[in-house]
Order: C-alpha cells, then structure tokens, then sequence
C-alpha cells in the first residue's frame, strides 16, 4: 500500500488523517532510538570491561557507558521527532492558508456578470 498516491485527492480531512497518524510514528521514534542507543551503549561498555576491566565490575562499564549513550540517542530520536512536528504543522498551516482563501462560488465562466 503507498502513503501517498498521486490519483488520489488530498482534501482535509484525508491530510487530518495522515497527520493523526504521525502522533504514532513520533512515539515509534523515540521508542526506536531510545532503546538502539542502550544497546550500542551496553556493548560499548562490555567491549570497554573486555579491553580496560581490571579490578571493576562489569555492571560498572554497562552504566557508565548504556546509560550516557542512551541519552544522546534520545535526544537524537527528539530532533527526529522535532523535524516531523515541523513539517506537520507547516502542511496544516498551508491547509488552511488554501482554505481561508479558497473563493466563496466558483467563478462565472465568461467574465463577470452585468
């Protein structure tokens, strides 16, 4: 199935629809990112006790490096999120910039009426 298909018409409440959808596809983001950045940190961090452990805990290298990278993936998955916020609102605003200028009755074919 294709998002967006060029034969179909995208009138408000279909753009309404698409854009309620992007509410699930932010949460799925930071989900994403969020978890990927815990992963990459904790095997930083076993890869850290493998190569420089010595006297230290395993547990110790885990939070010390999942929990920073796991920040920064986050912040990295809000960017992401702040991005498609943007461009929602800049599609909803144009919607209505179309229909606020939209005019009131077609106009006459042949000119104006006398």
């Amino acid at each position: 199935m294709k998002i967006f298909d060029p034969q179909q018409d995208y009138g408000p409440q279909e753009m309404k629809r698409l854009m309620r959808g992007t509410e699930l596809h932010t949460l799925v983001i930071m989900s994403v990112y969020t978890f990927a950045g815990l992963i990459l940190g904790c095997c930083a961090g076993v890869f850290l006790w493998k190569v420089y452990g010595g006297e230290s805990s395993v547990w110790t290298y885990l939070v010390g490096c999942g929990l920073p990278v796991c920040e920064i993936a986050r912040v990295l998955g809000r960017v992401r999120v702040s991005n498609l916020q943007l461009q929602v609102q800049t599609a909803l605003c144009q919607m209505k910039i179309e229909e606020n200028t939209r005019p009131a009755s077609p106009p006459v074919p042949g000119g104006t009426p006398t």
